[in-house]
């Protein structure tokens, strides 16, 4: 799923920025975005969210820019449920709960000491909250993962739960930053399966840590620094169970753009079998 929603779209528009100065503009991340329901299933049920702006300031302007992909679970309709009440209930509580109260204060310098790694962590926890209370009440065993990334200056801070992931391309090497909560994972974290068996192992799509499961959640967060060049991608498991991330790596860097790359590596799980809904977001700082 994709696109802003109407309260979304509307809190953004009622921003009044100013233009940010062409000198001393820090890194910019320039994004692509793409979502696809593969080649086995009509429906897609993952939500992909992006929006950047800048944070008027003194001196200048912060660019900031706010990722997610969402891989809803549950069938029928119960997947596109819960990542669509993972993308309100996150891209709201940030927007109205941290970012458009400190957009007034101009004079006040946005760092990561104003917004902690706790915002994003905060703010999946009240998702997790919201879709856990609502599939009790719908007798549902609807859930979601997800991964996000909050990019301010050349800080990203981000943060996942279950196996939707966010890898870091940083001058010809890439490297998953997030952590799977799945079973595979903790096989080859005990050497039992190699990281090439992850994609072919049966149980692969066991996870022990998603949203909606129950009321509270543990949510893992990391930060990472930003350098111009620098690429991040986030991406559920229909696009890293299909493309093995050295061709993840290879199609990143020959793409013209972010968008581009986000259109080849779609077309390249497909290709490869697209076995579940696949989406994914490239970030490049510029």
């Amino acid at each position: 799923m994709q696109g802003q929603y109407p309260t979304v779209a509307a809190m953004l528009a009622s921003l009044s920025m100013a233009p940010a100065p062409a000198i001393g503009r820090p890194l910019k991340p320039i994004h692509g975005q793409a979502t696809d329901p593969g080649r086995k299933h009509a429906r897609n049920e993952d939500s992909v969210v992006t929006f950047t702006f800048d944070k008027a300031q003194q001196g200048g302007a912060v660019p900031i820019g706010f990722y997610m992909v969402a891989d809803g679970m549950g069938g029928h309709d119960a997947g596109d449920v819960a990542s669509r009440m993972v993308y309100q209930v996150v891209t709201e509580w940030i927007l109205k709960s941290k970012v458009l109260p400190d957009l007034r204060k101009e004079t006040r310098k946005l760092t990561t000491e104003n917004i902690p790694g706790n915002l994003l962590k905060e703010a999946v926890q009240a998702a997790n909250k919201v879709l856990a209370r609502h599939a009790s009440a719908q007798q549902s065993n609807m859930g979601s993962t997800v991964t996000t990334a909050l990019v301010i200056g050349n800080i990203a801070t981000i943060a996942n739960v279950g196996d939707s992931r966010t890898y870091l391309l940083r001058e010809g090497q890439l490297r998953q930053i997030t952590q799977d909560h799945s079973l595979v994972a903790r096989l080859v974290q005990a050497h039992v399966i190699t990281q090439e068996q992850v994609r072919s192992h049966p149980q692969r799509n066991q996870i022990f840590r998603s949203l909606g499961q129950q009321e509270n959640v543990e949510v893992d967060t990391f930060t990472v620094l930003l350098s111009r060049g620098d690429r991040l991608i986030l991406c559920c498991d229909g696009l890293w169970e299909m493309v093995l991330d050295a061709e993840i790596q290879r199609l990143v860097e020959t793409a013209r753009s972010p968008q581009q790359a986000c259109d080849a590596l779609i077309s390249a799980a497909n290709a490869a079998g697209g076995e579940d809904n696949i989406s994914v977001i490239v970030v490049e700082m510029e």
